[in-house]
């Protein structure tokens, strides 16, 4: 299969007043904020039910920094860079002062070489079920879970029709 580009925005701002158990609440406002975006908060916008499909809008804290991270969704990431100044949470407004803006081109598909990866934020690998099993496991029945547990992460990532319609 040919390679799939990919748009990767990189919107940041300084991180000094919040923590990690801050970001689910960071989505929230920003969803409620623009709530005519389904992608910002994966809800559907007439019913409130949630829509399963790979989140193309992510929300980090890396290194002291709040980061947005919107894959192939510029027309947001226009409204949120020029319209989102400030965050309210927790009864304090927070004013974003200083942001910035990266635009990387990524390719998605198959390789011919081995490439690494490494976690910059928590992996949820486990639902309810599996975390069961899991416990129950030896090392390498874990191991060999988690492999199929990524390997389903990458899957729905790609798929047409939740993910970034790779195949």
């Amino acid at each position: 299969m040919p390679l799939r580009k990919i748009k990767i925005f990189y919107l940041s701002f300084n991180a000094n007043n919040f923590v990690h158990s801050d970001i689910p609440k960071i989505r929230g406002y920003i969803g409620r904020i623009f709530s005519e975006y389904d992608l910002l908060h994966n809800h559907n916008i007439d019913t409130g039910k949630s829509i399963y499909r790979y989140p193309r809008i992510q929300y980090k804290l890396i290194n002291k920094k709040i980061y947005i991270i919107v894959i192939d969704a510029d027309d947001i990431l226009k409204k949120l860079f020029f319209e989102l100044d400030i965050i309210e949470m927790n009864f304090k407004k927070v004013e974003l002062k200083e942001k910035e803006l990266i635009v990387s081109d990524k390719h998605l598909g198959l390789s011919d070489n081995l490439i690494s990866y490494n976690f910059l934020t928590p992996w949820i690998a486990l639902n309810q079920d599996n975390y069961i099993n899991y416990k129950a496991f030896s090392f390498q029945e874990r191991q060999k879970l988690l492999e199929k547990c990524f390997k389903g992460n990458i899957f729905s990532m790609c798929h047409k029709t939740n993910g970034l319609d790779y195949f």
